[in-house]
């Protein structure tokens, strides 16, 4: 099925998401939404490793916790594949970007959009994309990493493993073992809710994934209650 059929508008391009936007709801209901009012449209896509990229928790951003993100490799660091998805927009990003100065610094702070060759794209859906228009992903400036003021939080692992569910259960477990960044700094706050967040009816079943990810069993990585974090700091 091409995009085309669904499009009211002609498409300008696509974004890659390889982060927490995996998942629709947090498209649908996040600032994406604003700049790309199509956001619950998406292609399942892989990226592979020559396009030298990799998905890291190495974002300092928004709130008091290290968000996932997919970067550019730096020096001899390996690039690996990226399982995502890809989003269309049009000119509503371009008119946002120029009506919302704050938001417009904000992102340009923080990020730089890179285009992804399409010779690097492996599309994994039924949707037909067109090869004329450009495929691009948000990559953040500075690479960071958790620590004890800004540790990684399940709410925001379960929000992106729901994300990978939502094409397959595959594509979860692949998730899992292509992030880097695991870190000690990996706070459960399911019931803290430290980022904004709902009971996660899924818990049982993302528990046995991360269980089984041979990653974080060689790591010995597993989410810490926050009482746990005055003894390691």
């Amino acid at each position: 099925r091409p995009f085309t059929a669904v499009e009211e508008k002609p498409l300008r391009g696509f974004i890659f998401f390889g982060d927490n936007r995996m998942c629709a709801k947090r498209r649908v209901f996040g600032i994406d939404s604003k700049w790309c009012p199509r956001a619950a449209f998406c292609a399942y896509v892989q990226v592979k490793a020559g396009a030298g990229f990799v998905r890291d928790w190495c974002l300092h951003w928004e709130g008091q916790h290290t968000e996932l993100a997919v970067r550019k490799v730096e020096g001899w660091e390996p690039a690996t594949e990226i399982d995502g998805v890809i989003v269309p927009f049009d000119n509503v990003y371009e008119t946002y970007i120029q009506e919302n100065h704050w938001f417009h610094d904000h992102v340009a702070e923080y990020w730089e959009m890179i285009e992804i060759p399409r010779e690097h794209l492996v599309n994994k859906s039924q949707w037909v994309i067109p090869l004329d228009v450009p495929v691009h992903v948000f990559c953040p400036k500075v690479r960071t990493s958790a620590n004890v003021d800004r540790p990684i939080l399940q709410s925001q692992v379960d929000c992106i493993v729901k994300g990978a569910l939502e094409i397959s259960k595959d594509v979860a477990k692949k998730l899992l073992c292509q992030t880097k960044g695991w870190s000690v700094w990996w706070e459960n706050d399911r019931d803290q809710h430290r980022q904004p967040a709902i009971a996660e009816p899924l818990a049982p079943f993302i528990d046995s994934l991360l269980w089984t990810c041979p990653v974080l069993s060689q790591l010995g990585l597993w989410p810490r209650d926050p009482g746990e974090y005055g003894a390691m700091a």
